[in-house]
């Protein structure tokens, strides 16, 4: 089985409880994978399930069975920061005030980002990937320095932070 990297963290937590539960005969192996990573493995026979972004191939089903709220992690930098405040509510008008900033980029998280992209660009915000990682957890923790912003699930945040 592969998991998409922002998920790998939190899986044991809050995904692989709610497959035992549907498919309490499961017997698994989990490894790490992105989504165009596992798409390619699923070509080649190597990969049976994943949990991850939607994949469209023939002879593959996609069944949605856990749903994760997006959240933007702001670092202390940002101009929309706030500093005594853990979560804020931020308009479409507000985001644009994230023009032009740092942000984190994720780059085992190649699917995910496009979308995070497509996003922004949608809203008319351009953004500065100034440093690449390898794993959510590390771009959370540069975030939380003041290093750059960066999207990532709640469920991360909240077992991160």
């Amino acid at each position: 089985m592969g998991i998409t990297p922002p998920l790998g963290q939190n899986f044991n937590l809050t995904i692989l409880p709610k497959l035992f539960k549907k498919f309490p005969a499961l017997n698994t192996k989990t490894i790490e994978i992105g989504t165009i990573e596992a798409k390619k493995a699923f070509k080649d026979y190597q990969l049976d399930l994943f949990v991850g972004n939607i994949i469209h191939l023939p002879n593959t089903e996609c069944e949605q069975i856990y749903t994760d709220k997006q959240v933007l992690v702001l670092s202390k930098n940002s101009h929309l920061y706030h500093p005594h405040k853990k979560e804020i509510q931020v308009s479409p008008q507000e985001l644009q005030q994230l023009n032009h900033e740092n942000f984190i980029v994720v780059d085992s998280q190649q699917g995910y980002q496009e979308i995070v992209d497509n996003y922004f660009y949608e809203m008319g915000i351009s953004f500065y990937p100034k440093i690449h990682v390898r794993d959510s957890i590390t771009a959370l923790k540069l975030a939380g320095k003041g290093l750059g912003n960066m999207s990532t699930c709640l469920e991360a945040v909240q077992n991160t932070c």
